[in-house]
């Protein structure tokens, strides 16, 4: 399905919903490509900075859970001329999943992402596809190898000792690679094979 880049949160999950209830046994995720309008939800601060809504894509896959609306939610400028301040209705106040979710959730969204690579929304959205497409039907593999920084201070390292087992987990401790500092990674990591990285 498809929807305007005007379409209301609401209405997209009331679209999605409508879909599981009429084919429950085949209908068993989202894959939400382009810039579909996030959910906002609670008020929450687990990084350390200020308490504000975060998104919650989880609200798209959650097809029977009640999600109350809010309208005061706290809405904080970020980087750039990107901001948190969704319309009214796509402001909720659970600070968890309200219940179970139905189905998982996925996201590819390249609108305003200049520094990631020179092209429109569209290109960048067809290269991400001409990427993934071979790991997804196993023509290629990449090494069980994983990147993050370990150069985070304050709450953010809390963090960073959450994230670094949870790696280790997946693709054994030895290939977990320790980043030093905030540096922005060099041409020869960034460019290769690692099944997850995760930069502050």
């Amino acid at each position: 399905m498809s929807f305007p880049r005007n379409a209301s949160v609401p209405s997209i999950r009331a679209a999605i919903v409508s879909a599981r209830a009429s084919e429950p046994s085949v209908v068993k995720a989202v894959w939400l490509v382009g810039h579909i309008p996030p959910a906002f939800s609670g008020t929450l601060a687990p990084d350390g900075h200020s308490a504000r809504a975060f998104p919650a894509d989880g609200y798209y896959g959650d097809v029977n859970g009640t999600w109350t609306p809010s309208t005061s939610i706290n809405v904080t400028t970020l980087q750039g001329t990107r901001t948190m301040a969704p319309p009214n209705d796509a402001r909720f106040s659970p600070d968890t999943i309200p219940s179970p979710l139905e189905l998982a959730v996925g996201r590819i969204d390249m609108l305003n992402l200049p520094l990631i690579a020179a092209g429109t929304e569209t290109q960048l959205l067809t290269a991400c596809f001409t990427k993934l497409h071979p790991w997804k039907t196993a023509s290629t593999t990449a090494t069980r190898r994983a990147s993050l920084p370990n150069g985070l201070e304050g709450h953010h390292r809390a963090g960073a000792r959450c994230r670094a087992p949870r790696r280790s987990n997946h693709i054994g401790v030895l290939s977990v690679a320790q980043l030093g500092g905030r540096a922005p990674p060099t041409p020869a990591l960034r460019h290769a094979q690692t099944m997850c990285s995760w930069r502050s």
